[in-house]
């Protein structure tokens, strides 16, 4: 006897997992209060070293359109994601950090502009919690619109697209499509896999929504590799910093975009963080040139900062 074909949900929710065990209960508690019911969460343990199957097994008790994959090795977020998204069952992605929460409204929202516009990537507004207690609201992209063709690229080049990949909703044909480019760019970076994800999901997205009500809870921790002191950290970011460079270089060297617009690109999402990596292992006891891997990344990114003249001797560049 052939058992019932099981409908896919409407969305497929991703939460990858590595050292963030005791933030996932109340990520997944804030994604299963969602106002849209038909979804399906997939946890992806990407070798975590703590009980994430003991957590998901309370959840799914709970409400069984949880599910768990597993990584038998750590592979990084960015990988994390590529498995989760080859495992989900739903037409849309939403890929949600495991320290992070959402709105109840956040996938209906995003699911409604996605059909309403037609469009492969939604973004919504971001509120920002701080360590210290203090929030304030993201919203790069003023009010709802749409964008469609060469303007999808030019809103991330401009800033008008966050970098996150947490506030969006992505069309599962168009996130595969890019699959095996993200599977060999993303490999070994640790550092801006957001970046260069949403590089290879605008090259492919035809119609862009923007939706500027805040419904992502980005909750920054002291323990974040954005905001770590480890000076090893700090090298090891910069080198993935490099290599993203290198891929998004190489793809925009094939397109006609405005010299302005990959000029001010390129110093706000490479110049600026590195030059800050490069004073905070300073401050952390790592010389800034010293602390740097000899690769061919992190080199490259070396040179392209002393191309912007952008080594200063009495502080870093303002972020």
């Amino acid at each position: 006897m052939t058992p019932p074909t099981l409908t896919p949900p409407l969305v497929s929710v991703v939460v990858p997992v590595f050292r963030t065990e005791e933030y996932l209960p109340a990520c997944l508690a804030s994604l299963l209060r969602q106002t849209l019911p038909d979804f399906e969460v997939v946890v992806v343990d990407d070798a975590s070293p703590g009980d994430v199957a003991g957590v998901v097994a309370r959840a799914v008790a709970a409400d069984p359109r949880v599910r768990l994959v597993r990584h038998e090795e750590n592979q990084g977020v960015g990988l994390a994601r590529v498995t989760g998204a080859r495992a989900a069952r739903g037409p849309f992605l939403s890929f949600v950090d495991s320290d992070d929460a959402v709105d109840e409204r956040f996938l209906e929202t995003l699911h409604a502009a996605a059909i309403h516009h037609g469009a492969d990537l939604v973004q919504c507004g971001i509120v920002v919690h701080e360590p210290d207690g203090t929030t304030f609201c993201v919203n790069r992209g003023g009010a709802q619109h749409e964008l469609r063709g060469d303007a999808v690229v030019r809103a991330l080049l401009g800033g008008t697209m966050s970098n996150t990949l947490g506030n969006k909703l992505v069309a599962a044909g168009t996130f595969l499509s890019g699959i095996d480019e993200l599977v060999t760019s993303l490999r070994g970076v640790t550092f801006a896999e957001d970046l260069l994800t949403l590089f290879v999901l605008v090259t492919r997205a035809r119609c862009f929504a923007h939706v500027p009500d805040p419904l992502y809870r980005y909750l920054r921790r002291t323990t974040s590799v954005t905001l770590t002191e480890d000076a090893s950290v700090l090298v090891r970011n910069v080198e993935s910093l490099g290599r993203v460079y290198d891929h998004v270089r190489s793809v925009l060297a094939c397109r006609a975009d405005p010299p302005l617009l990959v000029h001010d690109f390129f110093e706000r999402e490479f110049v600026v963080p590195a030059v800050n990596h490069f004073w905070r292992a300073r401050e952390a006891g790592t010389g800034a040139p010293a602390g740097l891997p000899a690769s061919p990344a992190a080199l490259g990114l070396l040179g392209a900062l002393v191309a912007h003249s952008l080594f200063v001797d009495d502080a870093p560049a303002s972020a």
